[in-house]
């Protein structure tokens, strides 16, 4: 699905992140956004997963568009089992076989299906907000800093099962790693913060 944004302002207060943004995500295609802290690229993502509201400005309807989302902070529940964490984003859909398959694609043992999410850690955590994401199956995939906290090797096999399984997908990806981009993009955007 191709995603078109024209025009673009949001401030907070005094400050304005965006500032008339336009850009068009095409369909099926990995675009990555780069650009120093503050540019507005987690701004963004926010605004197209609907839980940012702008000022002024147009975004492609994707309101009835199942978007696959992976944040920042990794929003897992610490007292779940790495399974029941993924059967409540994902619901019946996705079978015991397929988590421990996206288990061991990302570098994860099978012993941790069974593991609380406060005994895991940070990388763990990651890679496990990103199987959430890729088996929830959305058409549109918004990605900030998917591999944030991850050594060379865990980043690759992350990078390499998102793109095994984005295919066909519209994917916006955020990223502060050129080699990540070069790697991972179709096409790469580059932000500049407002003055």
């Amino acid at each position: 699905m191709e995603i078109k944004v024209c025009n673009l302002t949001k401030s907070f207060g005094d400050n304005t992140v965006l500032n008339n943004f336009s850009e068009v995500f095409s369909d099926g295609l990995t675009t990555c956004i780069m650009g120093e802290s503050g540019c507005g690229k987690t701004t963004l993502l926010k605004i197209l997963d609907g839980t940012l509201e702008y000022e002024s400005g147009e975004v492609t309807d994707l309101e009835n568009i199942k978007k696959s989302v992976v944040f920042q902070n990794d929003r897992l529940i610490d007292t779940h089992t790495v399974y029941r964490n993924v059967r409540v984003i994902c619901g019946n859909n996705v079978t015991k076989p397929q988590i421990l398959t996206a288990l061991g694609e990302v570098g994860l043992s099978n012993d941790v299906l069974y593991e609380k999410i406060s005994n895991l850690s940070g990388g763990m955590k990651r890679r496990i907000s990103i199987i959430c994401a890729v088996l929830y199956g959305g058409e549109v995939f918004l990605l900030d800093e998917p591999t944030k906290g991850l050594d060379d090797n865990n980043k690759k096999n992350v990078i390499d099962y998102i793109k095994a399984n984005t295919k066909g997908k519209t994917v916006i990806w955020v990223t502060h790693d050129k080699d990540e981009a070069n790697y991972a993009a179709d096409k790469t955007v580059y932000m500049k913060k407002e003055q």
